[in-house]
This record gives C-alpha cells, structure tokens and sequence, in this order.
C-alpha cells in the first residue's frame, strides 16, 4: 500500500518524500534542463563529428559546459584582439598628437619671431631678449615634437 503523498511527488530524482519542487522543476545543476541521459554526447567531446547524431535532440541549452567554456573563450580572444589592436591604434594617435603639438609650438614661435623683429626694429632690447628667448623655446619644443613623432613612427 502506497503512502497518500507518494503519487504526484515521487520521481526517483531526489528521493522520496523530500521534493519541495514542482514534478516539472529540474534539480540538475548542469543547466541541461529535461534531457535524462548525460550532458557528454559524441559532439561535444569529438570536432570531427559537427553534425547531429541519430537520436540527439538539439536544445538551446543542452551544453552550460560549452557556453562557459565558448565564454570563456571569447574573453580570451577579445584580451588577445585588444593587446594587439590597443598599440596599433595608440601608435599612429601619439605620433598625430606630437606632430600637431609641434605645430602649434612652431606657429607660436613664428608669431613670437615678428614680435621679436618688431621689437629689434624700435631697438626694445628687454622686450628683444624676451621675445627671443621665447622665439628659441617654442621653436625647440616644435621642432622635438616633430622628431619625436618621426620615432614614434619608425619604431
């Protein structure tokens, strides 16, 4: 004689009596939802056999092991795509960066060297020898801007 509550909660999966789940609820940790047999099939273990096997139904999530490790892989080529594209995208920025930096340096010397010739003219010599000095200063930071690029290209 059958226990009154052994009917509808009796399984065989998780034992009698103890089921607090629904009968359609799965208690399987390994996301592989309704299917009864192993999570390991032919083509999960074997890429020389991509095609479905007789007997094997395809559902979306009869592989977890295979979307985490499919995951985990795409993590590991996004890492190696970003450590190689990263540099090959910085190189040609810095190299710009530096030569619109030396441009700006020799457009501000350019224009400290007519103030510096127009102060030579009225014989200014405290504005003379600052206007200079000036002149020599954005004139060196233009023109190491633009050989630094060049390095930063070659290289």
């Amino acid at each position: 004689m059958a226990h009154p509550h052994s009917t509808p909660l009796d399984t065989g999966r998780a034992g009698r009596y103890r089921r607090s789940t629904p009968i359609f609820a799965s208690t399987r940790s390994d996301c592989s939802g309704h299917r009864t047999r192993s999570q390991a099939s032919i083509r999960g273990f074997y890429r020389q056999f991509p095609y479905q096997t007789a007997g094997e139904s395809e559902s979306p999530d009869a592989f977890c092991y295979d979307k985490a490790v499919w995951k985990r892989l795409a993590l590991r080529h996004g890492q190696e795509f970003l450590r190689h594209v990263i540099p090959a995208i910085l190189k040609p920025i810095h190299a710009l960066w530096n030569e619109v930096i030396g441009f700006i340096f020799l457009s501000l010397g350019t224009i400290f060297a007519f103030k510096t010739v127009r102060y030579a003219v009225d014989r200014d010599v405290p504005r003379l020898l600052i206007g200079g000095l000036s002149t020599l200063i954005m004139a060196w930071y233009g023109i190491s801007s633009f050989l630094k690029a060049r390095r930063i290209s070659r290289s």
